[in-house]
């Protein structure tokens, strides 16, 4: 019902103008992708704290089935639809699902539960043969998206782009082969555009699999890889004599030595004996532990699962059109390479640190700066849209028109009119002698930059917005010529704010929440400034903004309730810590910590 009534808020494709997926690998529409799978993080962990995307909204999440298997459908709500593939998660099952990797035929079927069977057709080439564990996943997961995308389709949805990160990716692969082969046989309209993403993605199937889904696919499906990741160069594979094409002079090698002089002949056998073997008793162990043995596990989880024959081929090779991520001095001094960190390359923030570096001209070709010309930076819209984007500072000037944008974990972006756009490594404020001043300044081979921030307010001259700071651009490029300009700006509260926190210590002592008619707590309003909560015995509420490294908190407001005790005094220090205040923020895992240099210090709780 809740989908459904989702698709009610999809425009048809009649009504809004819509841009056609077009073949081709696009930088942006990745980059959007890998933002559409951080909604999957319901708790924020280190390698995954990047914004949310800001053209894709999501209307479904499906429930986990399979072997921990979980989608989500997003929309544009302008005609195309993402359908996102969960990866591998902590739970032991779904890592089952990776270690169930011998093969099986891609075309066949298998009885997954009482009365559900999976017919799968995946490649025509009888020799093509896929990842058992992942092909298990897709069978529940295909159950899941088919009325969906039929539901898509009457809505007037045309344009489907298939995603995955990790093992997402290698489901995507799978999905997408999937899909292709229902459409040509008639069970999906043949007008409905696929499009396929795998980001960080294993090797889904062997040589003949890869060959199948790369020649029909050709410019509508893309593999993303960070050269320093692992994970793609996985499961590890296995080559037989047998893994050749049908014409071939090692299948039959003993066939023609057999013209050899016969001390030739005892030669050239023993030889191939010793090469041949060795990969075929590999393939056998591998087909026994990662394919018999490992369905035992799968069974305890699936108790009606049967277990198809496997495929006597464990040739697993990297599959459709690759797109390499190639990591520099400056991902090395970002993403240090320690071996106590086996994922430090894999995640979603290496990919999207990468992706933004994909190409020397990749930001230069980003649309030039329509922001000067759209809603006021205070308007919550406008600001909504720069905290889902990642944006901690936003700047904006006139005559010419200008536009300065800060992450302060990635860089500054300044643009002018149809001028040049720098992009720069990520930098330190450094405060001037006046304490409400800070410069940020960075260089690279393409310029340098400079940006001075005063707390002063401005006003800016198009829309007559005052915003409390007042920013001056120095820029030179690499031709030598500079530029100065001035104008106003803001900064936004980090995306990971918006949110509830419950209160768990205060200035060194923990809090109990149920000891509280109401557990202290905050829930932040980010593109709003605003706040409310309760203090433990009354409902608070007020506005903050964001400063350099942290918030500033107005004059909160309470209700009149009397309390007394342990739970009023806490109240009132709760309130005095939050009151007027200007607090260093800190996130780690799912706490927020917010502190003061004279000592005061809070600690908080995710919760929702």
């Amino acid at each position: 019902m809740r989908f459904l009534l989702a698709l009610l808020f999809i425009p048809c494709m009649h009504d809004v103008a819509a841009q056609r997926l077009a073949p081709g690998f696009d930088l942006h529409e990745y980059t959007e992708l890998l933002k559409v799978g951080r909604s999957f993080v319901d708790s924020v962990i280190p390698g995954l704290d990047i914004p949310h995307s800001s053209r894709f909204r999501r209307v479904y999440r499906s429930p986990v089935m399979g072997l921990e298997n979980m989608w989500e459908l997003h929309t544009d709500d302008r005609g195309t639809a993402v359908i996102s593939l969960r990866g591998t998660t902590a739970k032991a099952v779904s890592w089952l699902a990776n270690g169930y990797a011998a093969m099986i035929p891609a075309t066949g079927s298998m009885q997954l539960e009482k009365g559900f069977t999976f017919d799968h057709q995946l490649a025509h080439d009888p020799q093509a043969a896929v990842h058992v564990g992942w092909t298990v996943g897709l069978g529940f997961l295909q159950r899941d998206i088919l009325p969906k995308v039929d539901s898509l389709y009457k809505a007037g949805v045309r344009d489907v782009i298939i995603t995955g990160h990790s093992q997402g990716g290698a489901l995507a692969y799978l999905l997408t082969a999937h899909l292709w082969d229902l459409r040509t046989r008639g069970v999906l309209p043949g007008d409905l555009r696929l499009k396929t993403y795998a980001s960080a993605a294993p090797k889904p199937g062997n040589l003949f699999f890869a060959h199948h889904y790369e020649s029909v696919t050709r410019e509508w499906a893309f593999n993303v890889v960070n050269a320093w990741d692992w994970v793609p160069e996985t499961p590890m594979s296995i080559q037989t004599v047998d893994d050749f094409n049908a014409i071939n002079p090692f299948t039959d090698g003993k066939t023609a030595m057999k013209d050899l002089p016969l001390s030739q002949r005892v030669v050239a056998r023993h030889v191939y004996n010793k090469l041949d073997k060795p990969t075929r008793k590999a393939g056998r162990h591998y087909r026994k532990y990662l394919g018999g043995s490992a369905s035992g596990f799968v069974q305890k989880n699936l108790p009606d699962y049967v277990p198809p024959t496997y495929a006597e081929t464990n040739l697993y090779v990297r599959t459709g059109t690759i797109v390499t991520l190639m990591p520099d001095s400056d991902y090395y001094a970002r993403f240090p390479q320690e071996k106590e960190q086996v994922f430090i390359n894999h995640m979603l923030e290496p990919y999207v640190y990468l992706m933004e570096r994909y190409a020397p001209d990749a930001r230069a070709a980003l649309p030039r700066v329509p922001e000067h010309a759209e809603t006021a930076p205070d308007s919550r819209a406008f600001r909504e849209r720069k905290i889902m984007d990642g944006i901690s500072f936003h700047a904006l000037g006139h005559e010419p028109a200008w536009v300065l944008d800060m992450k302060m974990d990635q860089g500054m972006r300044f643009s002018e009119g149809e001028g040049n756009v720098w992009f720069m490594p990520p930098v330190e404020p450094a405060r001037a002698q006046d304490a409400n001043v800070l410069r940020y300044h960075a260089t690279t081979v393409r310029g340098a930059l400079t940006v001075t921030v005063q707390e002063l307010p401005c006003t800016d001259t198009l829309s007559g917005t005052v915003l409390p700071w007042t920013v001056r651009v120095e820029a030179t490029d690499a031709q030598g010529s500079t530029l100065e300009r001035n104008g106003c700006g803001t900064y936004l509260p980090p995306v990971r704010l918006q949110d509830v926190w419950m209160l768990t210590s205060l200035n060194g002592k923990d809090i109990q929440p149920g000891a509280y008619r109401e557990a202290p707590r905050l829930e932040f309003y980010a593109a709003e400034g605003r706040v409310t909560g309760s203090g433990g015995c009354n409902g608070i509420g007020g506005g903050f903004v964001a400063v350099p490294g942290g918030i500033r908190f107005g004059n909160l407001i309470s209700t009149l309730r009397a309390c007394e005790g342990v739970i009023g005094t806490v109240e009132q220090d709760f309130l005095k810590a939050l009151t007027g205040r200007e607090l260093h923020t800190t996130f780690q895992a799912n706490d927020l910590s917010l502190s003061h240099p004279d000592g005061t210090a809070l600690v908080f709780r995710r919760v929702d």
